[in-house]
């Protein structure tokens, strides 16, 4: 069996800002905010999850793909627009840190709404990785919910990549 190499940004020199710069820069590169892409990114397959993707990592970027992610780096960093090859890395060096978590067991936890717009404050975002519809967002992170309905987003926050998922969960 082949293993699956995941590359992505090294973002371990990032600020806090400079993520949340990032993800923001590219999403309106791409055209989410607008909702309209132009063929140039379609032709890339970038969506409104892509920024996370970048800085979690994935096994199949395209060179095209890693040029543009290195393109929106060079934005948020300051620094003169050229090629950045020795961001890609093995692995991922982002784990969101939610410092106002307050544990809990899963039935009395929630959705953490505040930590999750700290990162990146469109719910669409989020209703897009998780694959939820925005009523049920809203009720995930309310705790409108039955026990158990964070299984789904948290084995989703885990297959899109989160490292941590739990860092997104609080108490009720």
């Amino acid at each position: 069996m082949n293993k699956m190499t995941v590359q992505c940004i090294d973002s371990s020199t990032m600020t806090h800002q400079q993520l949340r710069s990032f993800i923001q820069i590219m999403k309106e590169a791409i055209g989410a905010t607008s909702g309209k892409r132009s063929n140039y990114i379609v032709e890339l397959g970038l969506d409104l999850t892509s920024p996370f993707a970048f800085l979690l990592g994935r096994d199949n970027f395209t060179q095209e793909q890693k040029v543009f992610a290195e393109g929106i780096f060079c934005i948020v960093m300051n620094i003169p627009m050229r090629r950045q090859e020795q961001l890609w890395i093995n692995g991922t060096t982002w784990y969101p840190k939610n410092k106002n978590r307050v544990e809990a067991p899963m039935e009395q936890s929630r959705l953490d709404y505040d930590f999750m717009m700290e990162i990146s404050d469109r719910p669409k975002d989020w209703e897009e990785i998780l694959k939820v519809s925005s009523t049920t967002f809203t009720k995930l992170t309310k705790g409108d919910i039955a026990p158990y309905d964070l299984i789904r987003p948290s084995i989703a926050l885990m297959q899109f990549g989160f490292p941590e998922p739990e860092q997104f969960f609080t108490r009720l």
